[in-house]
């Protein structure tokens, strides 16, 4: 099997950033929970590490049930103004990144190469949705189409668009 690489183009108005720093090391940044994450790919596109950090004080609060509110008045230009930070500290330009395959099951991030609707029957399925649902699948997988996950799934073709 054919050694799969992933282009994942800014978004303008989604959370995560994706880019290159000066040194050739690729990026995808943004915030989730109470931290910031960066994934961290070398210039050939091979995850090399995970980096968060923790927002601390009163910049985040949490409501009954754990979850932190990002989206309460001042927090949305509080968490701009981090991912700002680490990424002139990092010298980050944003642009499309080519990356390997990943997935980071503790913060449900990564890469999907088929959506799971086309991998397994909802219900009971008669023969002809099953013949339907597999051309489809079949259909993705030739066009090159995959899902990149950061809090939500962004469906992705061959060209990142």
């Amino acid at each position: 099997m054919k050694h799969r690489r992933y282009t994942i183009r800014p978004i303008p108005g989604q959370p995560f950033h994706v880019g290159r720093a000066p040194d050739g090391r690729q990026f995808i940044l943004g915030p989730m929970s109470s931290e910031v994450l960066a994934y961290v790919f070398d210039p050939d596109g091979h995850l090399i590490s995970r980096e968060h950090r923790k927002w601390r004080g009163a910049e985040m609060s949490q409501n009954s049930t754990g979850m932190y509110w990002l989206f309460e008045p001042g927090t949305r230009t509080k968490v701009r103004a981090k991912m700002a930070d680490w990424k002139r500290e990092v010298g980050l330009v944003e642009e499309s990144i080519v990356i390997d395959g990943f997935f980071d099951a503790e913060f449900n991030v990564g890469i999907e190469d088929v959506p799971r609707c086309l991998e397994i029957a909802i219900g009971d399925e008669s023969d002809f949705e099953r013949r339907q649902r597999d051309k489809e699948r079949i259909d993705w997988i030739q066009a090159g189409s995959f899902i990149f996950w950061w809090e939500l799934d962004y469906w992705m073709a061959r060209d990142a668009r």
